[in-house]
C-alpha cells in the first residue's frame, strides 16, 4: 500500500514537473506569454515562479489563493464540489551521519536520534543537514470560497484607478530615494524620450512633460534598472538584458497599479527578449526566478509608502477602507424594498442619465448609440442598454455602475437620491399604481432575410479570400443552410435548434465595413454553431473565427469533424454556451476562443467560471491567438505566410 502511494505521488510530481517545462518552452518561444504570466504573477508575489505558473496553468483568472484550512481560519470556507488548484510544497527534514556503507552516508532523522546524538548536536559535535523534497498541495481561489464580494477587499488588494496614480508616483519616488537614489523631473529635450536610470550618478531622471500615468509607468521601468543594474555585476550584461529585466519588473508593478501596458511598451519587452534568446547563456527560467525573487522584495519594501503615515492628520489614503458609510449603504441595499427598485430600473431614463454623465445619445431608428461608444445600444421600449464590445448591459443601475464605477448599492442609493427623492411612500405608491412603467416591447416574428438570387458570389469571395476561410468548409456550411447570401450582399450565418431556424446574424461582405447585426426575433440563447455530436466544442465570438478554426485544423491536417464549433455572435451571449451544453450531453471539453482584447478576456473569465460551477466534469481549454486579435487574423497571417499555426496551445 506504501509503495503505490509512493508512486502515485512520484507520478503526480512527475507530471507536475513536465506540465512546469511545458510552460517554459512556450515563453522561450512567445514573449506575448511571458507578459501575461509576469502580469498574473503579481497578483501571487509571495510564491515562488513554479507555484504561479502552475496556478496560472490550471485557472488563468485566479485572485487570491489559500489552502483550504487558510480558508477557514480567515472565517471563509471553500464551497462544495470546489477541486483545489495543486502548487508544490517544501518537506523539509534535519538529518544527522550515522554511518558510511560502499562510500555514501547513512542518515537518521533528528526527531529519531538517540540521547547521546541530540546531546552531540546540542554542544555542535554533530551537525545536522536539511533534506528539502517537494510535496503537492491544493489551493483555492476566492471565487471558489462562501467569502462575499463585500469582503474581498479584506482580502487582496483590488487595485487602484487612474485618479491615483499621481500619488501612487509621490510613493514610489519616495521609496526609491529611501534607497539612496533620488528621482529628478527635468526637462529631456524630448517628447520620446520618457526617462533613464543613471548608475553612475546613482540618479533616475524623468521628463516633465510626462502626465501622471506616464511618469507612474516610466518610473516603475527605471526602478527594475536600479533595483537590478546598480551593481558591479551588471556592467558585463548588455544592454538588451538590462532592458528586458526592467521591463520584468515595471509589467509586474504596472499590473499592480492598474497600469495598462502600452503597444510601445510591448514592443519594447518583445524587441529585446527577442535579442536575449539569442544570447548563449541566456536561460528564461533563471531570469524570470530572479525577476520573482526581485519583486517579492520589493513588494514587502515598498508597501508601507502606499499606506497612510500613522498620526498624520487629513492623509488620504490611497486604497480607501471600506467604512462605516459603505457598510450602512450596503445594508440599506440588502433591505431595498423589490417595487421601489422595480421603479428605479424603470422611471430613471437611461437616455437622460447618459446625458447627466456628459455622453451625446444619437438615434438610430428604435434605439440610441452614444458618440463616446459606438458599441453601446440604449433601448427606450425597455430602458435597457447593451454595450456589445465589453458584453455588458441592463438597467439604469447597470449604466451607472459600469459607466461611473460604482458598486451597486452606490449606484441604488445616487440614482434614489438624484432622480426618485427621499420619499419611499410615494415611491411605494407609484410603484403600486404602475405609473410611468414603460410597455414591454412586442417579440417580433423570426424571419430569415431573403436570399440573393442566383450564386452567392460577393459571398463567397469575401469568406474565401479576404478572410482566407477554406472554401471546401464554406461550401459544406451552404449545403447544410447556415450560410447565404441575402438580397443586400451580407453574409447571413444562420443558427439552428435541431433543423429549424431560429437565429441568423448578418455580416457585411463590404471590405472596411464593420455592419453586423442579428435578425429581428432571433433567439439570443443558440448563437451559430456548427454540430458535429462531437466530445470537443469550440466557443468564439463571431461565426467567420467559428469557421476559421475549422480551416486552420483543416491546414493541420485534424478531421475539423472531431469538434463542434460555437460562436455567441456576442460576448455578452455567454447563454448560448449553456444551452448547446445542455442539449449536447456528450461534450466533454470546451476550448474557448474569445477575441483577444478586454472584451475576450472578460467573456473567457465569465464563461470559465460558469462552467467551473455548473459543469464541473467539462474540462476547459483556452486558445488565444498567437498574433492578431482574433482567430481570423491567425488564419490570415498562415494563409500569407504559406505555413502551418498551431491551433491549441
Amino acid at each position: 500500500m506504501a509503495e503505490s502511494t509512493y508512486r502515485s505521488q512520484s507520478d503526480r510530481l512527475k507530471e507536475i514537473k513536465d506540465t512546469l517545462w511545458s510552460v517554459l518552452d512556450t515563453y522561450r518561444e512567445n514573449p506575448d506569454k511571458i507578459a501575461e504570466m509576469l502580469e498574473f504573477s503579481s497578483r501571487f508575489y509571495d510564491y515562488s515562479l513554479n507555484n504561479s505558473i502552475l496556478i496560472y496553468k490550471q485557472n488563468p483568472f485566479a485572485t487570491y489563493v489559500a489552502s483550504f484550512q487558510d480558508w477557514k481560519k480567515k472565517g471563509y470556507h471553500v464551497k462544495k464540489g470546489q477541486h483545489g488548484l495543486k502548487v508544490l510544497y517544501p518537506i523539509r527534514t534535519e538529518l544527522i551521519v550515522v554511518g558510511n556503507k560502499d562510500g555514501k552516508n547513512i542518515y537518521r532523522r533528528v526527531a529519531d536520534a538517540t540521547p547521546e546524538e541530540k546531546e552531540k548536536i546540542k554542544n555542535g559535535i554533530i551537525k545536522p543537514v536539511t533534506f528539502t523534497r517537494f510535496g503537492i498541495g491544493n489551493v483555492f481561489d476566492i471565487s471558489q470560497t462562501d467569502c462575499p464580494k463585500q469582503d474581498y477587499p479584506k482580502i487582496y488588494d483590488m487595485g487602484y484607478s487612474s485618479a491615483q496614480h499621481a500619488e501612487l508616483y509621490k510613493a514610489v519616488k519616495k521609496f526609491i530615494a529611501s534607497k539612496g537614489i533620488p528621482v529628478v523631473e527635468t526637462d529631456l529635450t524630448s517628447i520620446s524620450l520618457r526617462g533613464a536610470f543613471y548608475p553612475n550618478e546613482n540618479i533616475i531622471r524623468i521628463n516633465d512633460k510626462l502626465d501622471d500615468t506616464e511618469k507612474l509607468s516610466t518610473l516603475t521601468h527605471e526602478l527594475g534598472h536600479a533595483l537590478m543594474h546598480g551593481s558591479k555585476d551588471a556592467v558585463n550584461k548588455g544592454t538588451s538584458e538590462k532592458e528586458f529585466e526592467a521591463d520584468c519588473v515595471s509589467i509586474m508593478l504596472q499590473k499592480y497599479f492598474g497600469v495598462g501596458l502600452t503597444d510601445s511598451r510591448k514592443r519594447h519587452f518583445t524587441d529585446h527578449y527577442n535579442i536575449c534568446k539569442k544570447l548563449k547563456d541566456f536561460k528564461i527560467e533563471d531570469v524570470l526566478k530572479n525577476i520573482n525573487k526581485v519583486y517579492c522584495n520589493l513588494r514587502k519594501e515598498l508597501e508601507p509608502f502606499l499606506q497612510p503615515e500613522k498620526g498624520q492628520k487629513n492623509k488620504v489614503p490611497l486604497k480607501e477602507p471600506i467604512s462605516a458609510d459603505s457598510v450602512t449603504v450596503q445594508r440599506d441595499y440588502e433591505k431595498q424594498d423589490a417595487a421601489e427598485l422595480d421603479y428605479i430600473k424603470n422611471s430613471v431614463s437611461i437616455v437622460q442619465l447618459a446625458k447627466d454623465m456628459g455622453f451625446t445619445p444619437v438615434k438610430s431608428g428604435a434605439y440610441y448609440s452614444l458618440k463616446e461608444h459606438d458599441s453601446v445600444r440604449i433601448y427606450p421600449q425597455t430602458n435597457s442598454f447593451c454595450r456589445f464590445s465589453a458584453g455588458v448591459g441592463g438597467s439604469p443601475i447597470d449604466f451607472l455602475m459600469h459607466f461611473g464605477e460604482y458598486d451597486k448599492a452606490e449606484a441604488i442609493k445616487k440614482l434614489k437620491d438624484e432622480y426618485i427623492g427621499n420619499d419611499y411612500n410615494a415611491v411605494k405608491q407609484a410603484a403600486a399604481e404602475k405609473k410611468e412603467l414603460p410597455t414591454p416591447a412586442e417579440k417580433k416574428d423570426f424571419i430569415l432575410p431573403e436570399k440573393v438570387e442566383g450564386k452567392y458570389s460577393r459571398m463567397y469571395a469575401y469568406l474565401t479570400k479576404t478572410r482566407c476561410i477554406d472554401p471546401e468548409i464554406v461550401r459544406q456550411c451552404i449545403k447544410a443552410n447556415l450560410l447565404y447570401e441575402d438580397k443586400n450582399h451580407n453574409a447571413v450565418f444562420v443558427g439552428k435548434d435541431g433543423e429549424s431556424p431560429q437565429f441568423a446574424t448578418r455580416h457585411s461582405t463590404l471590405t472596411g465595413s464593420s455592419f453586423k447585426r442579428d435578425v429581428a426575433g432571433s433567439r439570443q440563447d443558440i448563437g451559430f454553431m456548427v454540430d458535429n455530436n462531437a466530445n470537443k466544442l469550440y466557443v468564439c465570438e463571431a461565426p467567420i473565427d467559428a469557421l476559421s478554426i475549422m480551416s486552420l485544423m483543416k491546414q493541420q491536417g485534424k478531421q475539423i469533424e472531431k469538434a463542434s464549433y460555437l460562436a455567441t455572435c456576442g460576448t455578452g451571449k455567454d447563454v448560448t454556451v449553456y444551452t448547446r451544453l445542455k442539449e449536447n450531453p456528450q461534450i466533454k471539453e470546451v476550448v474557448l476562443a474569445n477575441d483577444h482584447d478586454a472584451a475576450g478576456f472578460k467573456a473567457n473569465k465569465k464563461i470559465y467560471e460558469h462552467l467551473c460551477k455548473d459543469f464541473p466534469n467539462i474540462k476547459v481549454k483556452m486558445l488565444s491567438p498567437k498574433k492578431g486579435k482574433d482567430i481570423n487574423d491567425c488564419l490570415r497571417q498562415a494563409v500569407k505566410k504559406n505555413k502551418v499555426q498551431e491551433v491549441e496551445r
